[in-house]
């Protein structure tokens, strides 16, 4: 049902079709609006690019197609619109495949998507990429949501493998953002930087020296505008003071740390990104907090840190929401298995947490706690696994080429009584 092979000489065609069921204007009308945002804030630029890749690689096909008129010309073969490509490949065949009310629920729900919600774009697609693993393995998926006896609303699983084990096996899928848990998101931190820089910048950029300012306000940012104002002016200027430590105001804690800015600014500029973060969180003293770095005109160095003096809750809030879905999804009349999507981590970092519960020497990572966690509370006996997928890569297979994959960390209950041996090894390859 499902397409699982794409050739770039039928990227203009899939696009025309997949443009004429979706409508371009979801995609126009979300980069339009987008773009809007990013002149009135810079800093969001790369949080949107990554957010709404998928429409922006949409605008740039059609901005291909309205230069070149739906020919297979050599920009097709640019990997940065693969990813969209790929996506409307699948949701064509996904709509052929399914005739009547079923299609038109899943045209709504792309649409939908596109044009106002990245995160439930993101569930559709780890559910395109689950499907498509099971499909390159020979099986036959269904998508219950597309059945006519479907009703609105119903909670149900996302996937059925029809032809595996005795009864099949139910897959739900959730697919968890970097700022799942967490009190202050990425798009609130950009924010008040660029209001820190706009508010400031003028003062700011005269600074010769190398600052950097770290903000703990109690749970999170002040809710009222001109309360934020007020603590960017207050973060800018003890930032121009000349101070160093720890000042607190009104339940937020400033710390001033002062370095110099040559060496710093001549590591930034030939590091890598991961690189930046390392040196950012060891210069800050903080951790996997929401960052930036700016160069003043004098050659100086400003850094600006925002944190919570809460933890984050990233595992805790996946936990919740996987122990709700096992427990209210599933039909319970045959094994399901829980795939969650974690995009804040790449395939090598999946690994080295794999890796790390393999050696035995540390404690067990928080992956493992929480899978154990989920499969063993009662009431779940229908559970015979949970599946955590990093984020995906692009990867030459060959020079003509590209598969996208993800890695796997996959925790198995073979003692439930749903268990079958079919379904071992289920996830040991995942690719979309």
């Amino acid at each position: 049902m499902l397409s699982i092979e794409l050739h770039t000489k039928d990227i203009p065609e899939i696009y025309d079709r997949f443009s004429k069921e979706i409508g371009e204007g979801c995609w126009k009308e979300r980069v339009a609006s987008i773009r809007q945002e990013i002149k009135g804030n810079p800093f969001l630029h790369e949080y949107h690019q990554q957010e709404s890749s998928i429409a922006f690689q949409l605008e740039q096909l059609r901005d291909l197609k309205g230069r070149f008129g739906g020919v297979a010309v050599q920009q097709y073969n640019d990997h940065s619109h693969y990813s969209a490509s790929s996506f409307a490949a699948q949701v064509l065949s996904v709509i052929q495949a399914v005739n009547g009310l079923g299609a038109e629920r899943f045209r709504s729900r792309v649409r939908a998507c596109i044009k106002n919600n990245p995160s439930d774009l993101r569930a559709l697609r780890l559910e395109l990429a689950t499907a498509t693993h099971f499909l390159r393995q020979g099986k036959k998926v269904s998508w219950p949501e597309m059945a006519q006896s479907y009703v609105e609303g119903q909670r149900i699983y996302d996937l059925l493998v029809e032809d595996i084990g005795p009864n099949g096996l139910e897959l739900e899928c959730k697919s968890f953002s970097e700022d799942k848990g967490r009190k202050i998101t990425r798009r609130e931190a950009l924010d008040f930087f660029w209001l820190i820089r706009s508010q400031n910048w003028k003062k700011l950029k005269l600074s010769p020296d190398g600052v950097a300012v770290v903000v703990t306000v109690e749970k999170r940012l002040p809710v009222a505008y001109k309360d934020r104002v007020a603590l960017s002016d207050l973060v800018s200027s003890l930032a121009l003071s000349g101070r160093t430590g720890i000042a607190e105001f009104n339940g937020v804690t400033v710390n001033v740390i002062r370095f110099e800015p040559s060496p710093f600014n001549a590591l930034i500029a030939k590091s890598t990104q991961s690189e930046h973060r390392r040196l950012l969180d060891q210069l800050t003293g903080t951790e996997n907090k929401e960052i930036v770095a700016m160069s003043t005109g004098l050659n100086g160095a400003l850094v600006f840190v925002l944190q919570s003096k809460e933890d984050d809750t990233l595992m805790s809030s996946i936990e919740r929401t996987l122990k709700d879905s096992a427990s209210n999804q599933f039909s319970r009349s045959r094994a399901g298995v829980m795939v969650a999507g974690l995009e804040g981590l790449n395939p090598d970092q999946l690994i080295s947490l794999a890796m790390q519960d393999k050696d035995g020497g540390d404690l067990p990572t928080a992956l493992r706690v929480y899978a154990s966690r989920i499969l063993d509370s009662p009431g779940r006996d229908h559970l015979v696994g949970t599946v955590f997928l990093s984020s995906s890569d692009l990867r030459h297979v060959t020079n003509d080429a590209v598969s996208s994959s993800s890695t796997s960390y996959h925790f198995l209950k073979r003692e439930s009584p749903f268990w079958s041996d079919e379904f071992s090894g289920l996830f040991q390859q995942s690719e979309d």
